[in-house]
Parts: C-alpha cells; sequence; structure tokens
C-alpha cells in the first residue's frame, strides 16, 4: 500500500531490526553477516509481493558485543506498516528455523542467506543474534548446521522441463546439458540409449523432458530424462487464424 501524489503518510516509522555480532571477528566475517541480513530482508520482501522495500541501512549502534540497528530503506511514500510486515516475517522465519523447520514461503536463495547470516565463526563459540518488535533470535552453530541440512535436503519428484538441448556426451552416463526457457540455468539430464537418436536430432532445439527430477534443497539438481520430446520452431506454431476455431464461443 502506498500514498497517492501529493499526500504524506504521517504513521510512526518502521520498526528497526537489530543485530549483535561478536567481537573480535574479521572485517570480512563482519561484511558477510551484515549483507547477509540484507539480502535476506529483500528476498522474504519479496516472497511476500513487497517490491517496495529495498533492503536495509545502518542508523546507529549500541555497546556491548556490536550492535547494528538496522532500517528498512524505504522507496518514497512507502506505507512503513509493510516494512514492519517484513520484519515479521523474517524474525518469525528465523525462529522456525532455530527448532529445524523450513518456514513457509522461505526460498532457496533465502535459506541461503540464513545461512550466511552465522557467519563463518560460529565454531568458534560465537553467535549472531537478530532481534526486533521486542524479541530476538540466536543463529549459532546449531542454527547453521540444522539449516544446512534443510539446504541440502534432496528430493525426488516427477515432472517435466523445457529448454534448449546443447551439448550431448557419451562418456560415462549418456548426458546432454538443458537450458532452460526462463532463467537460461544449465541442467544436467541423463538418459538411456533408446533416446540416443532423438536427442541427436534436437542438439540446438527447444525440446520438453519428463522424468525424475532431483532437487537439493529447492534448487534443480538434474532429470533422469525418460521422455523426450521436440517443440517445433516458433515460426511454424499455429497462428491465431489457424486455432481460432477451436474457440467457436470467443
Amino acid at each position: 500500500m502506498t500514498t497517492k501524489p501529493g499526500e504524506t503518510y504521517t504513521g510512526v516509522a518502521p520498526s528497526p531490526l537489530e543485530i549483535s555480532v561478536p567481537l573480535g571477528i574479521s572485517i570480512h566475517e563482519f561484511s558477510t553477516v551484515v549483507n547477509a541480513l540484507g539480502s535476506l530482508y529483500r528476498e522474504v520482501g519479496r516472497s511476500l509481493g513487497v517490491e517496495d522495500v529495498e533492503g536495509l541501512q545502518v542508523s546507529g549502534h549500541r555497546e556491548g558485543s556490536l550492535v547494528l540497528e538496522c532500517d528498512p530503506l524505504l522507496k518514497q511514500g512507502f506505507d512503513h506498516a509493510i516494512a514492519d510486515g517484513v520484519s515479521e516475517a523474517l524474525l518469525n522465519g528465523l525462529e522456525e528455523l532455530a527448532v529445524g523447520d523450513r518456514p513457509e514461503g522461505f526460498t532457496y536463495a533465502a535459506l541461503k542467506h540464513a545461512v550466511k547470516l552465522t557467519g563463518a565463526f560460529t565454531d568458534k563459540g560465537s553467535e549472531v543474534v537478530v532481534s526486533g518488535r521486542g524479541r530476538s533470535v540466536s543463529c549459532g552453530a546449531v542454527f547453521r548446521s540444522g539449516t544446512q541440512r534443510i539446504v541440502n535436503r534432496k528430493t525426488i519428484i516427477w515432472g517435466s522441463v523445457e529448454g534448449n538441448l546443447q551439448m550431448i556426451s557419451l562418456r560415462g552416463r549418456s548426458r546432454f546439458n538443458l537450458y532452460e526457457m526462463l532463467t537460461d540455468e544449465r541442467i544436467e539430464c541423463t538418459f538411456g540409449d533408446d533416446l540416443l537418436s532423438v536427442a541427436r536430432e534436437s542438439l540446438g532445439c527447444r525440446v520438453v523432458v519428463s522424468g525424475e527430477i532431483h532437487k537439493r534443497g529447492g534448487e534443480l539438481e538434474h532429470v533422469k530424462v525418460e521422455r523426450l520430446r521436440r517443440r517445433p520452431p516458433s515460426d511454424q506454431l499455429p497462428g491465431f487464424a489457424e486455432i481460432r476455431g477451436l474457440f467457436a464461443d470467443a
């Protein structure tokens, strides 16, 4: 929700998040932790459909272990209450990860940022603490190992992926690379001898592969292909005049 042109938002400022990091860490470790919190905040915002929260900015600090106050960095006219909603969802997610559960709506990218949030120094018995809205979540070695297990969790589902078929290799397992249509991400596909001829005929073409989709966390690792179908070139797809008869009532 945003204000209309000419209006001024009169609500209270959004609540800052605070991050407490151990003293004695390196500049590199400090940078990794702070950047991870900002990236996690943006990723949680995107999962909620909030596009106008750009991240966090350091607004102050307190004594003790180094405690930074981080204010949401908002576009002009953005409703502060929505920024607080992102902070609430972030804290809820960290609390669930702390007990070994995967938060609903936490993307694979959000999980990887949560792992980085603990820094590389948790084996020293140190921990990062994220606070805000009257509560705190400790992110130490146990938090890191539990979140990493969720990130690395393997699943197998049946499904289909569409992309461009490139580079067939017959060394060891027969395989080819599939470059996904939307992201251009490379996906390794293994296949049996019965699909070799159609794979060769489809080299450089757009195809749909179906079979076992192997994922690690939320990221697709490879496909064990059982069916391969070549898609016609875009200039051979039927036009509107050819398909309008399929929709007689339109």
